[in-house]
This record gives C-alpha cells, sequence and structure tokens, in this order.
C-alpha cells in the first residue's frame, strides 16, 4: 500500500501461507497428481484489502458490493 497511488482503492492480495496450507491438505488427501495448482479466493490464497489511505471513505454498500462479488468468484458463479 504505501507504493500505490491515491487512485488505487486497493489490491488483491496473495496469502502465501494458506496457499501452501491448501496444496499440503490436498497431497495428504491423496488429491494431487503433481500438476500446478490454481488457488484463489476460493482457497483464501487471494484477498482484496482496501488501501489504508481511504479508510472511512469507501460506502458502506461499495464494500457489500465487493463482498458480494468475492462470494461469487469464490462459488463460481462469476468468472473474473
Amino acid at each position: 500500500s504505501d507504493l500505490v497511488t491515491d487512485r488505487n482503492l486497493g489490491s488483491f492480495v496473495i496469502d502465501s501461507p494458506s496457499a501452501y496450507v491448501a496444496v499440503a491438505k490436498a497431497v495428504q488427501a491423496g488429491k494431487s497428481d503433481g500438476k500446478p495448482f490454481n488457488l484463489g479466493l476460493k482457497d483464501k490464497a487471494v484477498t482484496f484489502q482496501f488501501n489504508p489511505r481511504f479508510k472511512g471513505t469507501v460506502p458502506e454498500d461499495l464494500k457489500k458490493k465487493l463482498e458480494q462479488a468475492e462470494r461469487e468468484i469464490a462459488d463460481g458463479k462469476i468468472a473474473p
């Protein structure tokens, strides 16, 4: 966030620890075939974080729309 401009509302952030845990669980469960894993919002390997510069200025209805879009992407209802 320190490097973004005042025009960046937020960023999608890679959560490496969650990604590693998801991969480890798949391997333990025998669901790994040696191919690359495709992880995202559903696996909590990626999250959206608002730019702290906008704290208190983002309308609640916009936050709710973003949360809804994240759920729909995670559920496979919409493709980013």
